[in-house]
């Protein structure tokens, strides 16, 4: 245990290398971006006065539910946590810290697992799959605290989980014994679930080996069976009572769905029975069951439902995103890029630079496994990995015991044939240790220019604070963190609500004019539209919006050229501010307009009696609501020239 400690310290130190090395390289502190930032922006919330029920701030105007958007649960761990840091310190590295050491609690735990399984005198297998856990780069880089991340701190009670099951299934237990310890796995399985809801994909693949064993033909073991209705029906209590998963019909998940059937099969009094006898029992378990699932599935299909869509198009694709987006739907473009696209050769010998051998090797030296069969486990999630990127962290934690079980398999091979085995675990945990260290440099955001970040919420805060702003997902969520404004487009396409915000206001700008782009922006009531260059790069077209909207060439009216290439903007949108990356355009809505024509229309009024000062202070209010405003600009003008001043109109919060 103490060594398993010692290199879960290991893991950790690994870890902060790789943030302090990308740390200096931006030579600032890295703010949170995307889904990370919206985040840190809840647990400060939490942090500070609590989570509203309604939060207006983001997908304004209407706000979200936040209980019923967000799998939250981790902002209570952080809040917990940080009361044992010095109050000095900066949240940003309290939090990175917290996430940091729970993720490596989880290297502990790999190594436990494969005790559990190999028995407790392997302790150097264990030790061997402890360190490719805690070197691995795809379990490194998602990990360092370069950003926040849900999954981060479901890992660890994933890892817990399979301990328990594996300790349970592993030994002789009694009855109350059998039935604690499954309530235990099912409540740890549970709270993966709420942190994170992404866990049903463990939750699937475990489920079906729980099934796959009740069909088989085995003798019913009670273990099976308890651990089956323990499971179904603590994590179908969670999934009715957790406001987000009950939000998004997560009780007619396949993995409850799988849970479900083998609960009514293995509960069946049929153990007496011939095999023949089974089938109608069995298609009316399933009947029953799928009944059920039915009654709720609506509401998972709308918020799963474009993941369901993207993988139709991946196998019909074979894997490969066409050049041409019209062969593909809005969903299926938008959710096809990083982190859910595809694997390619080049990113799987970067993430698993030793690994990937070595479980091939295991695959093929283990040639009788366990009775958990942790080669389907791998598989499974392999292949989840071809397919969605996101999945490597699943390829690591299953990788890395299978080179533990690789190891102290190696025990019963022949002289030569069991050094072969350690000189190549060895070999692979140098090379992956040398990827993640070494080449620490590698793991930054692709596209993310912090110091161009830090100068925009800056200039946000100070000149639009909390006024709307529309901005892609790559930083809007670090408006809402950082510059203190409302966002109407927030990272989060598990809601049907979002995802269509999202298609109006791309094919608005890529699809549409300007007036088009008003439009838009006038509906949600938009103050800011902050447009980050580069959406018309010839580099990666496949990962830009315009491809999203099926406008790889858009118009040449089209308000994105306009946003992207215009060095003053236009009558509705006014640049206001630029730096080298992010561009600000006030939105004038049509409120904003006939509101300054109104003040506009008084203040000529007053200059026509004379009363020159009050008709300037009416004509700069009227460029307060609209800095186009080509009446209030004469007035000021003129006003100017009354005085005897020297005038030159510049918007305020003009320059760079």
């Amino acid at each position: 245990m103490i060594l398993l400690i010692l290199v879960a310290g290991g893991g950790l130190a690994v870890r902060r290398h790789l943030y302090l090395v990308q740390a200096a390289r931006h030579d600032s502190l890295l703010r949170f971006t995307q889904e990370s930032a919206v985040q840190f922006y809840l647990v400060r919330r939490t942090m500070e006065d609590g989570l509203p029920t309604r939060d207006r701030n983001i997908g304004y105007p209407e706000g979200v539910n936040v209980r019923e958007t967000f799998s939250l649960g981790a902002e209570y761990v952080y809040r917990a946590l940080s009361r044992f840091f010095p109050k000095g310190m900066d949240l940003h590295e309290k939090l990175r810290w917290i996430q940091t050491a729970w993720f490596c609690s989880g290297i502990v735990g790999v190594g436990l697992v494969t005790l559990a399984l190999l028995g407790p005198n392997h302790v150097w297998p264990a030790t061997v799959a402890s360190i490719f856990y805690a070197v691995s780069p795809a379990a490194v880089v998602r990990s360092s605290g370069v950003e926040l991340s849900r999954e981060n701190m479901a890992f660890p009670l994933i890892a817990l989980h399979l301990l328990l099951v594996v300790r349970l299934w592993s030994s002789e237990s009694g009855a109350k014994r059998t039935w604690v310890w499954s309530t235990a796995a099912a409540g740890i399985a549970s709270s993966a679930l709420v942190v994170w809801d992404m866990t049903q994909f463990y939750l699937t693949i475990v489920a079906l080996w729980f099934v796959s064993r009740l069909f088989a033909g085995r003798t019913l073991e009670r273990k099976l069976a308890v651990l089956l209705v323990m499971h179904w029906v603590v994590l179908g209590g969670v999934c009715l009572a957790d406001p987000y998963l009950a939000a998004h019909g997560v009780i007619s998940s396949p993995a409850l769905l799988v849970l479900g059937w083998g609960c009514v099969y293995a509960w069946m009094p049929q153990a007496k029975l011939p095999r023949f006898a089974r089938v109608p029992r069995v298609a009316g378990a399933l009947f029953l069951v799928l009944t059920v699932w039915s009654l709720w599935g609506a509401e998972y299909a709308a918020s799963y439902g474009h993941f369901t869509e993207l993988l139709a198009a991946k196998l019909r694709f074979l894997n490969c995103k066409p050049a041409d987006p019209g062969m593909l739907s809005f969903n299926q473009r938008i959710m096809w890029t990083p982190a859910l696209n595809s694997a390619t050769w080049a990113l799987t010998f970067r993430l698993f630079p030793g690994m990937l051998v070595v479980t091939l090797a295991a695959a093929l030296a283990m040639r009788r496994m366990q009775k958990i069969p942790w080669l389907f486990f791998y598989s499974v999630s392999l292949a989840a990995y071809c397919l969605f990127v996101r999945f490597h962290a699943y390829v690591a934690i299953f990788g890395s015991v299978l080179a533990g079980l690789l190891c102290g398999s190696a025990v019963s091979k022949a002289r030569w044939s069991r050094r072969g085995l350690y000189g190549l675990l060895l070999a692979g945990i140098l090379v992956d240790g040398w990827q993640s260290i070494a080449r620490a440099d590698l793991w930054g955001r692709p596209g993310i220019d912090y110091a161009a970040i830090g100068s925009l919420c800056r200039w946000l805060r100070e000149n639009g604070r909390h006024q709307p702003v529309a901005a892609n997902f790559g930083i809007s969520g670090t408006i809402l963190a950082y510059a203190e404004c409302p966002i109407v487009l927030y990272p989060k396409f598990e809601s049907p609500v979002i995802r269509r915000k999202v298609r109006e206001y791309a094919e608005a700008v890529f699809r549409g004019d300007e007036e088009e782009a008003r439009r838009f922006a006038d509906r949600y009531g938009v103050g800011w539209l902050v447009w980050s260059r580069g959406e018309f790069s010839p580099i990666h077209p496949e990962w830009q919006m315009r491809y999203m909207v099926d406008a790889l060439v858009p118009a040449q009216d089209a308000a994105a050229r306009m946003f992207e290439f215009s060095s003053k903007g236009t009558r509705y949108f006014p640049l206001v501010w630029e730096n080298r990356k992010y561009r600000v355009f006030r939105a004038i809505g049509f409120r904003a307009e006939h509101r300054a024509d109104h003040l506009a229309g008084r203040a000529t009024a007053l200059l026509q009696e004379g009363r020159v000062e009050a008709a300037e202070k009416l004509a700069w209010e009227a460029l307060g609501w609209d800095l186009n405003c080509r009446r209030a600009m004469e007035i000021v003008a003129h006003c100017a020239s009354l005085q005897d001043q020297d005038f030159s109109y510049t918007p305020p919060g003009a320059g760079r």
